[in-house]
């Protein structure tokens, strides 16, 4: 019994001195050698750990807070974009003047209904006004001296234009005074315009519109004015062609804008290609700076090119149509019903600046006469092929109107068209 006790003590002091002998092993095992610390500086060591912690800590924020405020100064540029609408020739033959009048006066309003819808899409509709609004004591006409009713540019207003260009062959039909009451009436449907003035000074101004943080200066010229002299000193009525000015125009606008569009009256009647002079001016229009220039006088449509040009160290891309055709008109010769609606798409990030989109939707003048008396209708021509439900059109006509349609986006675009045949033909 005692020897089994003995025993146990033996054991457990066996214990207890390999436990102290484990101790002080440990503790001369630390340093390799070196003699144990002063224990009244031991509490020296932990402190400057936890200060270089605590600094290590504190630089690492500083950097992340460096990192976060370096992200903050560099956004991400977002991409702006300007939608530009260009049509053609919007003219106004007596037929279309007789088809306006009801009981209560002209109402031109539903000639562009149908195209209303597209145009009310653009950041800027614009067109060429080749008639003048002479005013009602001079009488209204047609061809061959244009003067239209002013309801005429309420209608435009509500179809969806901003803009008119006045710089045509046809500007002086009811003269100087005509003139200038055709821009009077203008600004006051609430549209904007260029091509012919009231003063030099207001000549001198390029009209820039700016959308979406993107600036378009818009210019507009013309051949002649179908002999009709400008009166003498007064040669800022109307914008004509000339090389110097053109040139300074152009060039000037390069420093106020983002986009230089020209809309240009030239080229021969019912030539369905460009002819040199066309091309000459174009190739001068793009050397001075021109980004964009829409064509307009022959009263067919032309083909358009896209380009990219090098200026001032950079790729630039350009754009020209050179006939947009008639949006309008009581010219029922073919192809003179057909024009279009060029849809661009200009866009900006930064200091790059392009051409986006570029979309062309032909368009077709109906016309027809019902119990109420004559009507027009500008249709957007994939609309009236996918709806045939027009007046007085049957099947053999949109048959046809599907083969114009498709010579038509031929011509204008070639390979790039890549519309729908809406009668499966080939």
């Amino acid at each position: 019994m005692e020897g089994g006790v003995w025993m146990s003590r033996l054991r457990r002091k066996l214990a207890v001195s390999f436990l102290v002998m484990m101790v002080l092993i440990s503790s001369g095992c630390g340093g390799e050698g070196k003699p144990p610390s002063n224990p009244s500086s031991d509490p020296a060591p932990a402190s400057h750990d936890r200060q270089s912690h605590t600094e290590r800590d504190k630089r690492k924020e500083r950097e992340q807070s460096s990192h976060h405020q370096f992200r903050d100064v560099r956004p991400i540029e977002p991409t702006h974009q300007f939608r530009l609408m260009v049509v053609g020739d919007i003219m106004m033959h007596a037929p279309q003047i007789e088809a306006g009048l009801t009981e209560k006066g002209y109402d031109f309003a539903p000639f562009f209904e149908e195209v209303k819808p597209i145009l009310q899409k653009a950041d800027l509709a614009m067109g060429n006004l080749e008639t003048t609004l002479g005013g009602p004591e001079k009488g209204y006409s047609g061809y061959p001296r244009f003067s239209s009713p002013d309801e005429l540019i309420v209608a435009l207003k509500e179809a969806g234009f901003d803009l008119l260009t006045t710089a045509n062959n046809h500007a002086l039909d009811t003269g100087a005074d005509g003139l200038l009451r055709t821009i009077e009436q203008i600004e006051k449907a609430g549209l904007k315009r260029t091509g012919t003035f009231r003063s030099q000074k207001e000549r001198d101004q390029p009209l820039v519109i700016t959308h979406h943080h993107i600036s378009l200066a818009v210019l507009a010229y013309t051949y002649g004015t179908n002999s009709i002299p400008i009166p003498e000193g007064k040669g800022y009525l109307v914008n004509l062609l000339d090389e110097e000015l053109v040139k300074k125009d152009i060039e000037k606008a390069r420093t106020m804008a983002d986009f230089v569009a020209i809309c240009v009256h030239f080229g021969d009647e019912y030539q369905t290609l460009p002819n040199e002079s066309q091309k000459q001016w174009v190739d001068k229009m793009f050397q001075w700076g021109a980004d964009l220039i829409f064509g307009s006088h022959p009263h067919v449509l032309q083909p358009y090119e896209q380009r990219r040009m090098e200026r001032e160290g950079e790729t630039r891309e350009g754009l020209v149509i050179y006939s947009l055709g008639n949006f309008i008109s009581n010219q029922r010769d073919e192809p003179r019903d057909i024009g279009g609606i060029l849809d661009v798409i200009l866009a900006k990030k930064g200091r790059e600046k392009s051409i986006n989109s570029v979309d062309f939707i032909p368009t077709y003048v109906h016309r027809y006469r019902d119990s109420k008396g004559l009507n027009f209708l500008v249709l957007p021509m994939e609309e009236l092929l996918t709806v045939r439900d027009y007046p007085f059109l049957d099947e053999e006509d949109y048959r046809r109107l599907n083969q114009r349609y498709l010579k038509t986006l031929d011509h204008v675009v070639g390979a790039s068209a890549k519309k729908k045949n809406h009668n499966n033909e080939e």
